[in-house]
Order: C-alpha cells, then sequence, then structure tokens
C-alpha cells in the first residue's frame, strides 16, 4: 500500500522554492489551458511514447485545469469538475496533484494559469534537456535501487496561482504546484511539486474536499497522499515522502505503487547491480532502511573464506560498499549489516563473472608502436566514471592508479598480491594519465581508483595485462610452461569441432558454432588487428586477416581458433595459423589467459628463439579443416516457420509448444516423448493472438530452454502484458547492467546486443538468437524473432515444429506421435495435424509465469483456439510494393520471404512488421544458402611432423570429394629442399634434412573449380640430439601413416 512508504517530515515554515520546479510558463514553450467557465481541460493529446500506469499502456492524456492528468479522453467533462472522493468505479484513470472545484476568477486573469507540456527525447531544445535531466536525476536519487534511468518522455503540468476566492472577495488565496511523469516505457514514475498551498476549500464545501493521489479503475487501484479530504490538505507543501518539503515521488508502472526514499524499518535491505567483475570494486548502491549517522556499514560475502568489507553512507536514501576481489566466478549470497557487523541482513546474491580480456572501464595505450605495455616504459591510461557514480563523489575527491600483480594458484584459480604498486597518486578527477610500468610483474591490471580521504567511492579495472619481458626471459618462461604440459590428445580429441574450410563456411557455422575473435576480425578499425597472427615472412608463412572462435567446448573445456588468410582459405600452418585452445575463451577468460594467450605470446612473439613457437606449436597444435558446417531453423513473423532443412509453412497456435528438442539417442525413435526420453537439449515457445481483428493471427511472446548440463538450468526469455522483456534463470530475473551485457553460466552464455537482440549460446554446439520486433498495429506490442542453429553432429537427432533434420524437407512435418505429413499440405491441415501436436506436457514446462497464467491454462487454449483458415487475396498493389513483389507476378512464383511479409501486411496492416518479416525470410534465406564443398585430404595426413636428420620419408596423398564423379587433381605449392612428389601415384619422397620446412600441396576440383590446400610442417633435429628411441618412434609413424593413406 502507499501509505506504508511515505516518510514525513514536518517542517511547518518551509516548501519547495519556485525556482526548484521542473521549467514551465511562456520562456519554455508550454501550452496552457484557455481560462473560462466552461473550458476545464486539453486534450486527449496524443503521447510520442506509451505510459505505464499500474499495467495499463497509455497513449493519450487530457489535462484539466482543476490539478488532473487523466489517461485518455474526458468524455464527460462535468464529472471532474468537482472532486469526487476515491476510490472512482467511473472508469477513470487519473492522477491528482490537487484536484480541487473547478474555478474560473476572472480577478486573477494575469496569473491564474495552467501550463502544460509533452517532452520527447528527440527534442534538443535547453528547456528539454533540463527537464530530462531534472527526471532523470530524480529517479537516481530517490530510487537507488534503480540502474540508469533515460526517460524517453517528460510530461509536466503546472497549476501557477491557483486563486480562491471567498464570498467577500476579499481574501484572495494562492496555490502553485506541479505533477510531472515520466518513463522509458518500460518504468514510469510520477512527481508531485508543491510550491505553496495557501487555501484548500475553494468554496468551504465539505463534500468538495480536495483529493490527491492516484485512481485506475480499470485495476481497481486507488491511493490517497495524507490529509486528502481534509482542509488540512494544505500541509503537503511542507512534507513529503523523500525529506524534501513538497516533493513527492512514486513509481507507478506496475501493479502496486511504489514511493521514492526509505523505511523506517530497517530489517529491509537490498543493493544492486547484482552482476560484475571478479576483479572487485563494483560499486553496489544499497538501499531500504533510511540512514542516518548512527549507521556503520558492512557487507559480508559468503565467499571461501568470508569476506567482509566496510561500506559507507552516501545520503539517507543510499549507502554504497565496493565488492571485493575473488578468486573463482559465480554467484556469491552478500549479507549487509547497518550496525557495524554485530547482525547481518540477507540481501541476496551478487554474481561475479570473470575477468575479461576486452574490458572498456579502462584502456591501455603503448607507445613507440608497442604492441605489449613493457617494463620501465611508459602508457597512457584513459577511463571514465559514469554521471551517477561521479554525483556521489564529494569535493576533493582523488585519483589513484594502483597495479596488481595476478597469478593463477594450484587450484587453476585468480590470485593478487596482497598490495599494489602505485603507479600515480593524488590525482585531480581527471580522465587519463601516463604512468611508468615498473619491473618483475608479468600479468597483472590496472585500477583507477577514486578516493575521499580513506573512503573508496569507486575502482575501475583494467583487462588483465601480459607485461613484455627479456626474450631470454620469455624463453625461459615457455620451456617451463612446456614441462608441465600433456599431450594434446589428452584433452583436444574428443568432440571437439573441426575448423570450417573457408571463411564462408565459418560464416556459414557462425550461426550456431563460431563466433569472429574480437581481436581479429574483417572490418576491424583496430590498427593491430590480427596482431597474434602474423605469419614468419622469412619462412613463407601466411598472415590472417579474421579468426573465428568455437563456441562449443568439449567435456575437458577445450575449444578450437580457425584463423583464415586473404584468400579466404584456413591457415595451418605457422604463426598465422588458429590453433587449440587449452581452455575456451568464452567459457574460461581466466584459464584461456594463463594457458593458451600468454605462453603463446612468451613463446612465439617475445621470444626470439624459433624453437620456443615450434613448443607452443606442439602442446597447442593447429586444427585442419572439415566441410562440416550444421544447419539453422527460424521462426518470424505471425508465426512462420523454416525448418533446419529448409522447409517454409505458417502455424498460428495459440499455447505453449516444442520448437526444438534434440536427443542423444544413436538411434532415435520416430515418436516424441519429452518425459521417457533423453535429451541434450530442449527449448520451447510461447505464442498468443495478436489481437481479435486479425482473423485470430497469432505472434510468439516467448522462448524457453535448457541443456543436459549437470549445473544447467531453464532458461526463459518472454514478453510481458506490459510490453517488458524478462529474462529468467530458473526463478531468479536477470537483469543486464550498463557495462555488462554478458551472462556466464556453465553450460551457456546469454548476450545482449542494444536490447533489441539476445543470444544465447549453449556449449554443445546450438545457438539460438531472439530479436526483438515492435508492432503497432492493430496495437503497440513486441515479439519474438527466434533463430536456431545447431552443430551437424546432431543430424538425424531433432524433434519438434523445426522438423527432422536429416538433409530431407519432405519429412519435416512429423507429428509428436511420429507421423509425417505431406510436406504440400495446406495451412489447416499443418495446424491440426502437426503443429498442435507439439503442445508441451504442462508438467515439463520451463516457463515462469505472471500471476494469472498457468502451463495448464496455456495447454487449454491450444485446445480450444481456432485461427482462420481463410485464403487471402494476392491482388493488393499497395501490399506488393510494400513487400517487394512485381506487380503482375503469380503467388506460386513469390519467395518465402515475400509470401510472409504480404501475409503479415494482410492480416495487421503494420507495413513496418510487413518489412521486419521480409528482412527476416531474407536474413533466413541466406543462412540457408549452400556453402562450397571442398576436396578434403585424408585425416590421417598430419599437420605436423618431428623428424631426425636422415629419416627417409615416404608417404602417397589421399584427397576425396562429397560427389565422387568429381575430377581431383594434386598439385605441389612448396617442397622441402632435395624433396620428390610424383604426381602420378601422389607419392611424396623425401631424405629429412635438419631444420624447418614444409611440404604444400594443393588440391583442385575440376567439376566445381574449388581449390584446397594441405601444409604439413617438419620439424627436423639434428642427429646429435635424438636417441634411438626417438628414430623408432619417427619411422614407426611414417610405415603406419603410409600404410593407412594406401590402403
Amino acid at each position: 500500500m502507499l501509505f506504508r512508504f511515505i516518510f514525513l517530515v514536518f517542517l511547518s515554515t518551509n516548501a519547495l522554492p519556485l525556482n526548484d520546479l521542473f521549467p514551465f510558463g511562456s520562456e519554455s514553450n508550454d501550452s496552457m489551458i484557455y481560462q473560462s467557465s466552461f473550458n476545464i481541460s486539453s486534450g486527449p493529446l496524443d503521447l510520442p511514447y506509451i505510459f505505464p500506469y499500474f499495467d495499463d499502456l497509455n497513449t493519450q492524456i487530457s489535462i484539466t485545469n482543476n490539478g488532473l492528468f487523466v489517461f485518455g479522453s474526458i468524455l464527460n467533462s462535468y464529472s471532474y469538475y468537482t472532486p469526487n472522493r476515491f476510490p472512482l468505479r467511473d472508469g477513470s484513470s487519473i492522477i491528482a496533484g490537487y484536484w480541487h472545484n473547478h474555478i474560473y476568477n476572472y480577478m486573477n486573469e494575469t496569473k491564474n494559469q495552467v501550463y502544460y507540456q509533452i517532452y520527447s527525447n528527440s527534442s534538443a531544445s535547453n528547456s528539454a534537456m533540463k527537464v530530462f535531466m531534472k527526471a532523470s536525476d530524480y529517479v537516481q536519487r530517490y530510487f537507488p535501487q534503480q540502474r540508469l534511468f533515460q526517460p524517453k518522455m517528460v510530461i509536466t503540468g503546472t497549476w501557477y496561482y491557483i486563486s480562491s476566492s471567498e464570498y467577500n472577495n476579499t481574501d484572495r488565496l494562492n496555490n502553485t504546484f506541479q505533477i510531472v511523469l515520466t518513463t522509458n516505457e518500460d518504468l514510469s514514475f510520477v512527481f508531485l511539486l508543491y510550491h505553496e498551498l495557501q487555501w484548500g476549500n475553494s468554496d468551504n464545501y465539505s463534500y468538495y474536499s480536495i483529493q490527491a493521489g492516484f485512481n485506475n479503475d480499470h485495476r481497481n487501484i486507488s491511493e490517497l497522499l495524507p490529509y486528502s479530504g481534509t482542509n488540512e490538505i494544505i500541509k503537503l507543501a511542507n512534507e513529503s515522502n523523500v525529506n524534501v518539503p513538497g516533493l513527492y515521488v512514486y513509481r507507478v508502472d506496475a501493479h502496486e505503487i511504489n514511493a521514492g526514499g526509505c523505511f523506517e524499518n530497517t530489517s529491509i535491505v537490498s543493493f544492486r547491480p547484482r552482476i560484475g567483475s571478479q576483479l572487485g570494486s563494483t560499486v553496489l548502491n544499497i538501499y531500504g532502511p533510511c540512514f542516518t549517522n548512527q549507521n556503520k556499514i558492512k557487507c559480508r560475502f559468503n565467499t571461501l573464506p568470508l569476506k567482509i568489507v566496510d561500506g559507507f553512507i552516501i545520503d539517507e536514501f543510499r549507502a554504497i560498499c565496493l565488492t571485493p576481489f575473488v578468486s573463482i566466478d559465480g554467484s556469491i549470497v552478500v549479507d549487509i549489516s547497518i550496525d557495524n557487523g554485530q547482525t547481518f541482513l540477507s540481501a541476496g546474491s551478487f554474481n561475479f563473472v570473470s575477468a575479461q580480456l576486452d574490458s572498456s572501464e579502462v584502456s591501455v595505450e603503448m607507445e613507440n608502436g608497442q604492441k605489449l605495455p613493457n617494463a620501465g616504459e611508459y602508457i597512457t591510461l584513459k577511463w571514465r566514471f559514469t554521471d551517477i557514480i561521479k554525483n556521489t563523489f564529494p569535493n576533493g575527491t582523488i585519483i589513484d592508479v594502483e597495479l596488481w600483480k595476478v597469478n593463477l594458484n594450484n587450484q587453476a584459480q585468480l590470485q593478487k598480491s596482497d598490495l599494489p604498486e602505485i603507479l600515480a597518486s593524488n590525482l585531480s578527477l581527471h580522465n587519463s594519465v601516463r604512468v611508468r610500468i615498473p619491473e618483475g610483474i608479468s600479468t597483472g591490471f590496472i585500477r583507477i581508483v577514486a578516493r575521499y580521504n580513506s573512503y573508496i567511492y569507486s575502482g575501475l579495472n583494467s583487462d588483465l595485462l601480459i607485461i613484455s619481458s627479456s626474450p631470454v626471459s620469455a624463453a625461459e618462461s615457455c620451456q617451463n610452461w612446456s614441462k608441465q604440459e600433456v599431450e594434446p590428445s589428452a584433452w583436444n580429441s574428443n568432440g571437439l569441432l573441426p575448423c570450417p574450410m573457408s571463411t564462408d563456411q565459418a560464416k556459414r557455422a557462425g550461426f550456431c558454432c563460431y563466433e569472429p575473435e574480437s581481436h581479429c576480425y574483417k572490418g576491424s578499425k583496430n590498427p593491430n588487428n590480427c596482431w597474434l597472427h602474423q605469419g614468419r615472412p622469412e619462412r613463407n608463412e601466411s598472415s590472417a586477416v579474421e579468426c573465428y572462435i568455437s563456441k562449443y567446448s568439449n567435456n575437458h573445456g577445450a575449444s578450437a581458433q580457425c584463423c583464415y588468410g586473404a584468400d579466404g582459405m584456413i591457415i595451418t600452418r605457422g604463426q598465422g595459423a588458429g590453433t587449440d585452445d587449452r581452455y575456451g575463451p568464452i567459457i574460461s577468460p581466466v584459464k584461456h589467459f594463463f594457458h593458451d594467450i600468454l605462453p603463446y605470446l612468451q613463446c612465439c612473439i617475445i621470444s626470439t628463439d624459433s624453437e620456443t613457437c615450434h613448443t607452443y606449436m606442439k602442446y597447442r597444435p593447429p586444427r585442419r579443416g572439415s566441410n562440416t558446417m550444421g544447419e539453422s531453423g527460424r521462426m518470424w513473423g505471425d508465426p512462420h516457420f523454416g525448418t533446419l532443412d529448409d522447409l517454409s509453412y505458417t502455424f498460428n497456435g495459440y499455447g505453449e509448444y516444442t520448437y526444438l528438442a534434440i536427443t542423444n539417442n544413436f538411434a532415435p525413435l520416430p515418436e516424441f516423448n519429452a518425459t521417457s526420453q533423453s535429451y541434450v537439449f530442449m527449448s520451447q515457445i510461447r505464442t498468443v493472438p495478436i489481437a481479435v481483428s486479425t482473423g485470430n493471427a497469432t505472434v510468439t511472446t516467448g522462448f524457453a530452454a535448457r541443456s543436459n548440463d549437470a549445473e544447467a538450468q531453464p532458461i526463459s526469455l518472454t514478453i510481458s502484458s506490459r510490453q517488458q522483456i524478462v529474462l529468467h534463470r530458473n526463478n531468479t530475473i536477470l537483469e543486464f547492467e550498463d557495462n555488462i551485457n554478458a551472462f556466464t553460466f556453465p553450460e551457456l552464455i546469454i548476450t545482449r546486443q542494444n536490447d533489441q537482440k539476445y543470444i544465447f549460446s549453449w556449449n554443445i554446439g546450438v545457438t539460438i538468437v531472439i530479436k526483438i520486433i515492435q508492432m503497432t498495429s492493430p496495437s503497440k506490442k513486441f515479439i519474438l524473432d527466434i533463430s536456431a542453429s545447431i552443430s551437424g553432429n546432431f543430424r538425424y537427432k531433432t524433434y519438434g515444429l523445426l522438423g527432422t533434420y536429416d538433409g530431407n524437407k519432405d519429412n519435416d512435418l512429423r507429428s509428436r506421435n511420429g507421423t509425417v505429413l505431406n510436406s504440400n499440405s495446406s495451412i489447416e491441415q499443418i495446424h491440426k495435424n502437426f503443429g498442435i501436436t507439439w503442445a508441451i506436457d504442462p508438467q515439463t514446462s520451463m516457463f515462469s509465469y505472471e500471476p494469472h497464467e498457468t502451463a495448464q491454462w496455456f495447454r487449454d487454449q491450444n485446445d480450444n483456439f481456432i485461427p482462420s483458415f481463410a485464403q487471402l487475396s494476392s491482388n493488393n498493389s499497395s501490399h506488393r510494393l510494400t513487400c517487394g513483389i512485381d506487380a503482375t507476378s503469380p503467388e506460386t512464383s513469390w519467395t518465402p520471404a515475400e509470401r510472409t511479409c504480404y501475409y503479415d501486411l494482410s492480416v495487421t496492416n503494420d507495413r513496418q512488421f510487413a518489412r521486419e518479416s521480409l528482412a527476416a525470410g531474407n536474413e533466413f534465406k541466406i543462412m540457408k544458402a549452400p556453402s562450397s564443398i571442398y576436396p578434403v585430404f585424408h585425416s590421417s595426413l598430419p599437420l605436423i611432423m618431428n623428424l631426425n636428420e636422415g629419416d627417409s620419408v615416404k608417404f602417397n596423398v589421399s584427397v576425396s570429394s562429397d560427389n565422387p564423379t568429381h575430377s581431383i587433381t594434386l598439385s605441389t605449392i612448396h617442397l622441402p629442399r632435395k624433396a620428390t612428389f610424383i604426381v602420378s601415384t601422389h607419392t611424396f619422397i623425401w631424405t629429412a634434412i635438419k631444420g624447418d620446412d614444409y611440404l604444400s600441396i594443393q588440391a583442385h576440383d575440376q567439376t566445381n573449380n574449388l581449390t584446397t590446400k594441405h601444409d604439413i610442417t617438419f620439424h627436423v633435429t639434428p642427429f646429435h640430439r635424438s636417441n634411438s628411441n626417438d628414430v623408432k618412434g619417427i619411422q614407426l609413424l611414417i610405415l603406419i601413416l603410409t600404410f593407412f593413406i594406401i590402403f
């Protein structure tokens, strides 16, 4: 309820100064309500953005001259002439700032004015900027639990110098107050500002008692401010719920009102943000109790061992703690004490994410063209504290710059030094500094600390840094690293995905299994792009122009890196090549940093000894290419489906359905049973009708999924009834922060892109991309466009609305019981005999539900809902123009993208929505476009051979094509010194010469005009440095190799 949140101060002589109101009047270009004895309001006024009010989404507002904002139009103005007692049961949805009897005072026409203005964030005027800054500041100050609030719309109403004359007309009193609304279309806030309240009953009639508060008859919600309905209501100007006399602040978008400020109940405490780096120094805003100077703040993080951090009070509404450094990432329970640690209250969990390798908090710039910071040399640091954080800094806050040494302990956990190296101190609040790197630190991170006396207000962290050492020291570190390594076959031979053969294949495979590497991708503006993958010219090595890393990790945590040259083909030799990573950079970035990046830099970049780079490649070998790419399916519009085998169909179901299920059975059954069969992946979708006027067409508003990982939990993304994007993991709501756009869990990573795109990447080789689409007709709402991409390893193992992935689209309409429907079936046949059979068992639902929803309720909708199956006319020229369809082309010639665009436009009359469907259909066409299939060299042909000087090498080279009728020719690009390749027999003959050399063989598919190559690096050790066991081992390898290839 409203009252329990009001915090009252009794300052009878103070009120809100006039200049503390939001800008108003003619100088702010406000509109005015024309004053007369008959006119009472202005409106309805169309709003540029939705204003959520108690879960209602409002698009119009009216303003009355007697203290009201009324959502929608005023059908009967007389009903608002005089204040009626709350609650109102006439359908009213109003905000009453000071609802008084309608007055027209001709004796005070010069000042008795009502001003209003609707500000949109598209406005660039100085007045608008002040209004938006003030609204944002109010929210951040009085709702410290909210993340950065960026208003899209602010509505101001100002009742200025509203006078009341008693019957003798000798004693005129005046009231001045404001109602201000602001929203970002998700959260909505109301500010009531009272400068002066001199009268409380204009005509001395008790039944005209003034009201202040909120009423929404649609939701049966009514809340009043204190003193409403009494003559003491004028006290509102001297009291407050945020300890600023005359100011009242409320959040009003949800089904309950939430007052700003703090609680007198000291047992209610919470904090945000809920996610931050394991390096620490994330500012936790603590809120709930009304803080006083008597409170002493401590935050307890339930790590092993416990970490207790001292906090301090910012103001009566907010205190802060800074998160500590923790050795491992994950969710940690946080307890908060406001009595100096005598008692602790549970405040929820904080998610520590792995230290990232591409942090944007602190940038490090080297000098003189250096790629790495060097000990003893200077670097320039740049950073920026957010305005919200800076607003907490007292005058006199200074900056310290710290360098913390880090490494991995014996438990593979990150640990830091007890004390930092101080690189600079007592700096003013600048955003950059030039500092010198000290000696003796090889790995660490830099922290920028904002400090006032002994209080640290914030800290910003750099990436994990590798500080360059001397080449000799780097070579020694490389050798020490290699002594700890095991053979790669112990971790990279179990299910690690092969690299695509070319960049066009990599982009196709990227939908499910690969993503561009952040430090080496095409189109990068970074002058150091791909600097880690530059080939050595003296060895005739190719340099990479783009690399991809696998989203998938095997059960050892390993992953693959694939790099490509300017010709678009995979590189498998030299420093330009990608290598197998002991730990994947996506799932385990810290381990990847120490086990893969650090040794690579020490062995191949900093060290000048070629032997050390060879040592690295021995334990982190390149990965050969393959034509395996995986497949994609998609749903979009209202809704249309494209299966994994590229069959397009439309299904307007109402309920929750199995979208994509992947079994782990080697011989899957034709029928599907979610409870008795085992699955490596299960996903579900939710569809609901657009509106009654659309002929029962439906759209997608929810997605849920789970893998079979031991630590996996259900994940869901849904559009709420208030059109909010809600992300759940199990029963916990996940909220991204402004500086963190990814959640990492043991089995998947969730990434957000600009609030309009969410990517779910499971480490088994499944990626789901959800795009948020906004409809405007017949009503404004969000819907989901969902695409699924899976590894080729799951061929023959899928169920659900995305069909049976086996390369044959004719069997994709397989119902739950295994019956296959003809792929040319009608929409009605598909609906009744295929689509609705995939309705989920309510007991298997992975969704979270709003109060009025259940899984069984959605199942009942599926059973009872019947959409329209009427055939739509294809002759609407305007629709054809919107969808890019030729005016005379027959419907049978339309592409799936054109067909879905036309269908959606016919159903919704929403042109932008139809264009989104056209774009989605075209994107799906690109996703399904066939990639080139290259000749493949036999998998037994190695990439690296370690030989002894004088060894005789002889083997045959075999190559194959997916089509045995294609003609494949072999030729050599490069031969080692004194080596021979016999083209007619495909035989390579060589007596090993000490040093490093290589063989490069080209295979050309003459039928498809496609060429690929295979490189073998020979590392030949001088004979005197080897022993007989080495010789026997190598000779045996050659014999086995030759035997396997020939036979």
